[in-house]
């Protein structure tokens, strides 16, 4: 059973937006978590399991992972990545004019994600996007 993280209980509530820069040399175990996370990788390599399979991770790849969906990193070779996650609340107070765009609304909450399977999005940045990415990430 993958070890669940509540967001209060991980980062506090005074803080509902949290970016952190993580190195993981072997892996991280399996897990889910009652908030939003984006996790944009930005060196080495390794691999990312979930519900749906196993997918192989390299700089520029962006993890998009729900409430509720569980997700595992595996086989790390120095894999340096950077983890941003607020808390869903966010969705209903501050960031509620994004519900209103109807494709930022099926991707944070409503529709079913692409692969690799249900709360989860795999998608790959070119380096120009990676790097503004990882400029954003900085700031928060």
């Amino acid at each position: 059973m993958p070890e669940r993280y509540r967001f209060d209980q991980r980062f506090g509530r005074r803080m509902p937006v949290r970016a952190d820069h993580w190195r993981f040399k072997d892996g991280y175990p399996a897990h889910d978590h009652d908030f939003h996370e984006l996790a944009l990788i930005t060196s080495g390599n390794g691999i990312h399991r979930c519900a749906a399979g196993t997918t192989s991770l390299s700089r520029g790849d962006l993890v998009l992972v729900r409430p509720g969906a569980w997700h595992a990193y595996e086989r790390c070779r120095d894999l340096r990545l950077w983890d941003c996650c607020f808390d869903s609340g966010l969705l209903a107070r501050e960031l509620a004019w994004l519900m209103d765009a109807p494709a930022i609304h099926r991707l944070l909450w409503s529709a079913p994600l692409a692969a690799p399977g249900p709360g989860l999005l795999l998608l790959p940045l070119d380096s120009p996007r990676t790097a503004a990415a990882e400029d954003l990430l900085t700031r928060i």
